[in-house]
């Protein structure tokens, strides 16, 4: 590391704007002893000072209860000795009135057994579609990363920490030690008394960079250590960093429907009275009457093991209106956070195989009786000794699969060859590519066809290409266009497209709380389902009409889960299969493509999905001329269709869109060109093919090549060599006489 009071400087000015804005942030030093002990303590001004009686010095007793502590705020000299490699610093983040300026999440592989690149893909991934600006360093191990928020205002620690939590429940990074999860700083919402919290080490430790290039900046995109020295790499940092408003971070946990703790003073805590009468389930009333434990719970939670509160929390997860009363009883639990209770609510149901039992409780608490059940949640709960039959019954009957070969049914076109009723479609691309625009003005041309027919001699088409049979109507169940940018987009596209005025009286949005947007509603929670069915089935009578189309927009809003894992996400897509077959509609889901424009997400939704349409950014040359005839090229952002997938009808050829100010599209014609981030990797490819230093190169070895320059996914990269192959970038040889496995070379000039 170059050694330059500059750039020492530059750099202890950093870490006080964006780490310390409020100058009260207390430092922490890291400290090595004879006996091979090591860690953080906070810096005192009265360390080892015998005269104002330190106890450390006396009696080698912590600093926690020595009344003649006085820390230190992270000052600039402090930070220089960081940066130097003199001493490694730390700072804990949570200031006065519980606040902090940012929020960082620690990604690690303390066991080599965890994948925290993984992890931390899918975090980058999931930040991008929230708009979310992450900041990554290596950590000093450089075997993880810290992942950093900052915000342009100080913020309550619940608050910054309920927003990290969301985006890694939402890229499905286990919060329970499965992933390379390791911590969030702060770890607390709130503190007590004089308590200081967990600290996290800066960056940029001199140490760390000169041995191991570690503690660096990275680029999201690449993951990849930003510039050659440390002058580089603060400059990089400085370019990028942006300040998220707190305007945003209470926007976005409206969105989630996450409630933020409120701070809990340390006067508060007791016993807890808790008013059952508010508590709807009658169940769950009588079963903490009778239960001893779930009382000792109520009444003692000030003074709960964490075994014990773990324990009651798997009693109450899996019952309805469980985790309210878990968070009631856990208010007064010393270790109490709410997004930590959350975390444990979630392993409860999605990880245990069910309730805990009674012996399980007797570890931890002895309540001297026997209630002749298994486990407690039997107290309300009995299970028969012997099964019943289920009175619950199917409306069904039979067919057989000659009746099946004979009977030949139909199949009727929404859009001929583009969309027919019942095939689930699945519409996907990169976040703000028009997904949603391109979807309304579908929903205004088959909703407004019998306007168009009286003014066409020919029947109206979608975009020229698809024949529209019949007008249909289209349920739009959304969570990302709120009510007034939706007037304004329609405004503007009934501006450009008359005919789609009287079209809207075709077109629905529920509407909740005076808004069209949809948060917190998942497809796989049972009320939800029949909430939604019993919503169409009463504007259809209501409207005396079918609705024919429901778009859900996107798909990750109405997912509860891990959009990775393929069981969960099969559970959310059968529930909109099921709510499609109960109305007799033909769903469209919207879903975002990852940062790199490929496939995000569980494979389960691409083998669910009938009908896939992929779309592309694509630039194309036009020629425009200005006000004074002169003529010149431009680059037209547009967006390729491409057809990925079809079960029932024959797949239609990639064509290429092109919007205009009335937000309406029409196809470009016999555009060749290729988009800007087709050509890009085309390009990496040909480089890393370079790179090898080899005129013949093997597939593996490309792969590994291209993997090693980009950081991409085997199968990414397998993607993009397959693009420069097709685009003739490379050539692929597949010749016999040089072995089965293809061989790559460039082409010939």
């Amino acid at each position: 590391m170059e050694n330059n009071l500059s750039i020492l400087s530059e750099a202890a000015d950093l870490i006080q704007k964006y780490w310390n804005p409020s100058n009260k942030a207390i430092a922490a030093q890291y400290w090595m002893s004879q006996s091979g002990k090591s860690g953080f303590s906070p810096v005192c001004a009265n360390k080892k000072n015998r005269a104002v009686g330190c106890e450390l010095f006396l009696t080698q007793n912590s600093c926690k209860n020595c009344e003649s502590k006085l820390y230190m705020s992270l000052n600039t000299s402090i930070i220089a000795r960081h940066l130097s490699g003199e001493k490694r610093i730390g700072i804990y983040p949570i200031i006065d009135s519980n606040k902090t300026s940012w929020i960082a999440a620690d990604l690690d592989n303390h066991d080599n057994m965890k994948d925290p690149v993984s992890d931390l893909k899918k975090l980058v991934d999931i930040a991008y579609v929230f708009q979310v600006k992450l900041f990554i360093f290596t950590s000093n191990s450089n075997q993880g990363c810290h992942v950093y928020i900052f915000f342009q205002e100080s913020i309550l620690a619940s608050k910054a920490r309920a927003l990290m939590t969301a985006l890694l429940q939402r890229a499905g990074i286990n919060l329970n030690k499965k992933s390379s999860f390791d911590s969030i700083f702060p770890k607390q919402d709130y503190l007590q008394n004089s308590e200081l919290g967990n600290l996290i080490a800066l960056p940029w430790s001199g140490e760390a960079m000169t041995n191991r290039r570690a503690t660096l900046y990275l680029k999201p995109n690449t993951l990849q250590i930003c510039g050659d020295s440390f002058e580089e790499n603060i400059e990089y940092f400085k370019e990028e960093i942006e300040l998220l408003p707190e305007s945003y971070v209470d926007k976005l946990l409206s969105e989630m429907q996450i409630t933020v703790q409120k701070e809990v003073s340390a006067q508060e805590t007791g016993n807890l009275n808790l008013d059952l009468s508010k508590v709807e389930n009658n169940k769950l009333q009588y079963l903490i009457e009778i239960c001893e434990f779930l009382r000792h719970c109520k009444n003692d939670a000030a003074i709960l093991s964490e075994p014990e509160w773990y324990n009651m929390i798997c009693i109450l997860a899996h019952e309805y209106k469980g985790a309210e009363l878990i968070h009631e009883f856990s208010k007064f639990y010393p270790k109490y956070s709410k997004n930590e209770t959350d975390c444990k609510i979630i392993h409860a149901v999605n990880d245990l195989p069910g309730p805990i039992t009674c012996q399980k409780i007797k570890e931890s608490f002895a309540c001297g009786k026997d209630c002749g059940v298994t486990c407690p949640i039997h107290l309300i709960n009995k299970p028969n000794s012997t099964p019943e039959k289920n009175s619950a019954t199917y409306e069904c009957s039979y067919v057989s699969f000659l009746e099946i070969f004979e009977v030949e049914l139909e199949s009727k076109p929404i859009i001929t060859n583009f969309l027919y009723e019942k095939d689930a479609t699945l519409i996907h691309a990169k976040g703000g590519l028009g997904k949603s625009l391109l979807t309304t003005d579908i929903a205004l041309k088959v909703a407004s066809k019998d306007e168009f027919i009286s003014n066409l001699a020919e029947p109206p088409q979608l975009w020229n290409k698809f024949l529209i049979p019949q007008t249909r109507s289209t349920l739009f169940i959304q969570s990302e266009n709120s009510r007034i940018s939706l007037h304004q987009r329609l405004k503007k596209m009934c501006q450009g497209t008359q005919e789609y005025v009287k079209g809207l009286k075709r077109i629905f949005s529920p509407l909740i709380n005076e808004d069209v947007c949809i948060f917190g509603k998942w497809f796989n929670d049972q009320a939800f389902q029949s909430w939604l069915i019993e919503f169409i089935t009463k504007l259809e009578e209501q409207e005396k009409l079918k609705i024919d189309i429901v778009v859900i927009d996107p798909l990750i809003s109405f997912h509860n889960g891990d959009e990775n894992d393929n069981q969960i996400m099969r559970a959310t897509l059968d529930a909109i299969n099921s709510v499609s077959y109960a109305t007799k509609t033909t769903p469209i889901v919207i879903h975002h493509d990852n940062r790199n424009n490929d496939y995000r997400g569980a494979s389960a939704i691409f083998d669910w999905a009938r009908n896939i349409i992929g779309l592309k950014e694509e630039w194309i040359e036009e020629i425009q001329a200005d006000t004074e005839g002169e003529t010149k090229k431009v680059k037209t952002k547009c967006i390729n269709v491409v057809h990925e997938k079809s079960n029932n009808f024959p797949m239609f050829e990639a064509f290429t869109l092109k919007a205009n100010k009335y937000l309406t599209f029409a196809p470009v014609a016999n555009t060749n060109c290729l988009s800007d981030a087709i050509v890009k990797r085309c390009q990496d490819v040909v480089r890393a093919l370079m790179d090898t230093g080899e005129t013949v190169v093997t597939n593996k070895k490309l792969i590994e090549q291209y993997m090693k320059m980009t950081n991409f996914s085997n199968t990414t990269a397998r993607n993009h060599i397959k693009d420069a192959v097709d685009n003739e970038f490379i050539c692929q040889s597949s010749d016999e006489s040089i072995g089965k496995e293809y061989r790559y070379t460039l082409p010939k000039q």
